[in-house]
């Protein structure tokens, strides 16, 4: 009778122990799936923000280069307006020539 309460009081420390281990190991699978899961989220953290990154560098990119069009365009409007209103002097010019001749005429013809 005493080596079965003996036994029986092995096996229920046996059965405790096995418990006890069952429940660590659950404890340290649980932390680990949880530090998995925080360095996935981690990683996509850093992949939104790599993405936003990038998103910020194209747009400005694209602002740059928009911007410099936008400069070479009136650079050239300039210039056309430059040509422009070289021409327009330039025919002032012919036209003020035209009238002084054509009193330089007049003025002959009255002498004549």
């Amino acid at each position: 009778s005493n080596n079965a309460a003996t036994s029986a009081r092995a096996s229920q420390r046996a059965s405790e122990e096995s418990r006890r281990a069952h429940e660590r190991a659950m404890v340290r699978e649980r932390a680990a799936a949880q530090e998995r899961a925080a360095r996935i989220q981690l990683e996509a953290n850093q992949l939104e923000q790599d993405r936003q990154r990038k998103h910020v560098e194209t747009e400005n990119l694209r602002a740059r280069e928009h911007k410099k069009q936008l400069e070479e365009l009136e650079l050239r409007k300039r210039q056309k307006q430059k040509e422009i209103d070289a021409q327009e002097q330039k025919h002032q010019e012919d036209l003020k020539q035209m009238w002084i001749d054509a009193k330089e005429e007049d003025r002959k013809i009255k002498i004549k």
